[in-house]
Parts: C-alpha cells; structure tokens; sequence
C-alpha cells in the first residue's frame, strides 16, 4: 500500500515517522524518511508499506522537528473495507450523488470538493446514524472536471477521499 504526502514550507523539520495502528488499537512506527528541508518549494513523499494489515489500515504521521518537538497528522484510513464503509455513486456525475456510510453510531462528517490545487472549493457538514446515505446534487458553480471527494468523521477524525468526475 503506498501513502504519498506533500509539505509546503517544512522548515526546521528533521523528519516524518510513518505510523499505522497495529491489531490492539495502538499506533507503531513501521517506517521514517528524512525531511528534505525545503522552505519554498512542494517537497513530495512517498512510503510504501510492505505489510498491510487485512481490512482497513489506519495510518498517520508523526512529525519532528530538528528541536525534537513533534505533532501528528489526522488518520488516514485505507483498505479493501474502505469502500464499504463511504461510497459515492454514481460516478461520474451529471446531476446528483449518493454518499453511502455504514455508521454504528451518529457520527458527523466534513465533506468537502478539492480541485487538483487542493483547494476547498465547495464544503459541508452532516449526521448520520445507522447504514444512512446523504443525497447531494452536483455542486452549482463547479466547472466539468475531476475532483477529490474529502469526508472527514468529526467525531475521530478519520477521512476517506474519493475521486469524483463531474460531467
């Protein structure tokens, strides 16, 4: 499974320690790569696990900085159960979509359009509860073109990302 991350400005930043949560519940570092130390320019990262565990991974980064202080990143959650838990349908869009979550409980959820700058161009925030679906109409003003899908949980902050075609 490969995770790729990018990072503007990383200045005084030592290195990024890639963690995944182990089958207790608990993250463990299963790899590090060394900052570039780029101040103005995208510096890319890729990481390829090895050994995924079966099912959904649960992955985020621990990021140090040359003065040892640390922060993490959100979870990323990926995995053959993935597209069970959040699917969109149908795909490509013309007119209207259907989010599909699989919740064992009320959870609440960012969704957000990306362009391919990565920029927030349409968002918004629901509940869910249950095997529940929200039904979205495309989004007014978005020209044609493909986009990546943000669904970010509120309450755990897991987020799943999907690429959607708009017709």
């Amino acid at each position: 499974m490969n995770l790729y991350w990018d990072i503007e400005r990383e200045e005084g930043m030592s290195k990024y320690v890639i963690e995944r949560k182990n089958a207790a519940g608990l993250f463990e570092a299963i790899g590090s790569l060394d900052a570039t130390g780029n101040t103005g320019t995208l510096a890319r990262y890729t990481f390829a696990d090895q050994n995924p565990l079966s099912g959904n991974n649960h992955y985020r980064l621990k990021m140090i900085a040359a003065d040892n202080r640390s922060a993490y990143s959100n979870t990323l959650v990926l995995g053959k159960e993935q597209t069970e838990e959040i699917s969109v349908y149908p795909n490509p869009v013309r007119d209207n979509f259907t989010i599909r979550f699989k919740a064992k409980e009320n959870q609440r959820y960012k969704i957000m359009f990306l362009n391919n700058g990565n920029q927030v161009m349409q968002q918004t925030i629901f509940s869910t509860a249950g095997n529940s679906a929200i039904d979205m109409k495309r989004p007014a003003g978005l020209p044609k073109g493909v986009y990546m899908l943000k669904i970010i949980n509120l309450d755990n902050n897991e987020f799943f990302i999907r690429k959607i075609v708009l017709l």
